[in-house]
C-alpha cells in the first residue's frame, strides 16, 4: 500500500540523517502525526510530504508515490461523490467547499484545481432547472454545451486527452461520462451517443489500472440506450438497457440497478409493451422499498416514467 510505502521512506531518511521526530516535524505537523505517517496509518497531504522531504534536504517526488492527486483532495472527491449518490446534497458541498479551500492554496497543482471544477459543475448539473417556460429549450442547450466545454477543456487542462489512446483514471471517466451529459441535456443524441460509445469501447484500454468496473459499464450502457431513446430507436435502446441491467446485477447495486430500470420502463413503454413495463415498475417499487428511499428526491416511482434516467457515475 501506498502509505505503508511512504510511511517507510519518510523513517527510513530521517533515521539515516540522525533526525529526530520531533525536530523533523516541528511546524509541520505533530510528532503523533508524523508517527502514524512512518508507521503506514496515515497518508501524508503534498504539502506536508514536502515539507517534510525538503527540511532532510531530500529530492523526493510526491507523485512517484503518492499518484497523481494530493490525497486530502482525492478524499474529499470520493466523500462528496459519495453524497451526491445518495442525495445528500448538504454534505456534498461541504466537501466541495474544502476542495475549494485547498485548490486555493499555492501548493495545488493543475490536476487538483482540474477535479475541484469538476465536482463543482457535477453537483451543479445534478439540480439544474431552467427558468421559464419560453425560455426552457434554448437555456437548457446553451448549459448543455456550456457543461460539454467546460469539462472537455478540464480534461485538456489535465493532461488526459492528448489524442485518442490516452489514459485515463477513474475520476477522468466521470469526466467523460459528464461531457456526453452535457450533450444529451443540449439533445445532441448522437455526439453524446459516440461520446460515450468511445469510452466504452477503449474502456479497458484507457483505464489506467485496466480493471473493469460493473458499476461504470453498468452506467455507460444505460446512458447510451437513453441516448438512443432520443433518437426513437427503441429496439436498439433496449439492447443496451439489458446490458447495463447485467452489469448492475453484477455489481452496481440496488440503487444503480433501479435506476437503469427506468430507462428499461421508458424504452417498453414507447414501444407499447406495457404488460413489461409495468412489471418493472412493480420490481422498481420492490427495491425503491428495500433501499427506504428513492433513487429520485426521496420519493417512491408510483407511475411510468415519461423520459428516460441518465446516470452520473459516482
Amino acid at each position: 500500500m501506498k502509505e505503508v510505502v511512504v510511511g517507510e521512506l519518510l523513517r527510513k531518511c530521517r533515521v539515516e540523517k540522525g533526525i529526530t521526530q520531533k525536530d523533523l516535524c516541528e511546524g509541520i505537523c505533530s510528532i503523533s502525526t508524523l508517527s502514524r505517517i512512518e508507521n503506514g496509518e496515515q497518508h501524508p497531504t503534498r504539502s506536508v510530504f514536502n515539507m517534510l522531504v525538503s527540511r532532510m534536504g531530500e529530492d523526493i517526488e510526491y507523485d512517484d508515490y503518492m499518484g497523481d492527486y494530493d490525497y486530502e483532495v482525492y478524499n474529499l472527491t470520493r466523500m462528496a461523490m459519495g453524497y451526491l449518490e445518495r442525495n445528500e446534497k448538504g454534505k456534498a458541498n461541504i466537501c466541495i467547499q474544502k476542495l475549494q479551500y485547498i485548490c486555493d492554496g499555492e501548493d495545488c497543482g493543475t490536476k487538483e484545481k482540474c477535479i475541484c471544477k469538476f465536482m463543482e459543475l457535477l453537483s451543479a448539473c445534478i439540480d439544474y432547472k431552467p427558468k421559464g417556460v419560453w425560455t426552457e429549450f434554448i437555456e437548457v442547450n446553451q448549459y448543455g454545451y456550456h457543461l460539454y466545454e467546460e469539462v472537455k477543456s478540464l480534461l485538456k487542462l489535465s493532461g488526459a486527452t492528448k489524442n485518442d489512446d490516452s489514459k485515463l483514471d477513474r475520476i477522468e471517466i466521470r469526466m467523460v461520462n459528464l461531457m456526453g451529459y452535457g450533450l444529451y441535456i443540449s439533445k445532441d443524441y448522437r455526439k453524446a451517443i459516440d461520446v460515450w460509445v468511445k469510452l466504452l469501447d477503449g474502456y479497458r484500454s484507457r483505464c489506467e489500472d485496466e480493471v473493469i468496473y460493473a458499476k461504470e459499464m453498468a452506467a455507460l450502457y444505460s446512458n447510451i440506450s437513453a441516448g438512443l431513446c432520443g433518437l426513437g430507436l427503441y429496439d436498439e435502446a433496449e439492447i443496451f438497457v439489458d446490458k447495463g441491467l447485467r452489469y448492475s446485477f453484477e455489481g452496481g447495486g440496488l440503487r444503480l440497478t433501479n435506476k437503469i430500470l427506468i430507462n428499461r420502463m421508458y424504452c417498453l413503454s414507447q414501444k407499447g409493451d406495457l404488460d413489461k413495463a409495468y412489471k418493472d415498475l412493480t420490481l422498481s417499487k420492490a427495491i425503491g422499498t428495500c433501499c427506504q428511499k428513492d433513487i429520485l428526491k426521496g420519493e417512491m416511482l408510483k407511475k411510468l416514467p415519461k423520459t428516460p434516467y441518465l446516470i452520473q457515475i459516482f
